[in-house]
């Protein structure tokens, strides 16, 4: 490892540390590839006394796409969000 690598690691270990600012929230993203997978049999719907079924086994994969998530995790009610590519 560097000694610019390593003088960044601390940067952000020491912006993690920080205590919340509402005027510079910190704010976390992560991006990554999820497989899109067919189902080998259609999952069957709930019936009455019988609760519904959904096959483990997978038919085919069907490529990938990517998930992107930001997050703000200083914040008191820790602001989430998803998105699908």
């Amino acid at each position: 490892m560097s000694g610019d690598f390593v003088a960044a690691m601390e940067d952000a270990l020491d912006l993690n540390a920080a205590p919340y600012d509402r005027q510079r929230p910190v704010i976390c993203f992560d991006e990554t590839p999820r497989q899109l997978i067919d189902d080998a049999r259609p999952p069957q719907p709930m019936q009455p006394g019988q609760p519904a079924r959904e096959d483990t086994e997978f038919h085919a994969r069907q490529g990938e796409r990517p998930v992107a998530k930001g997050e703000i995790p200083l914040h008191a009610q820790a602001w989430k969000l998803a998105e699908h590519g």
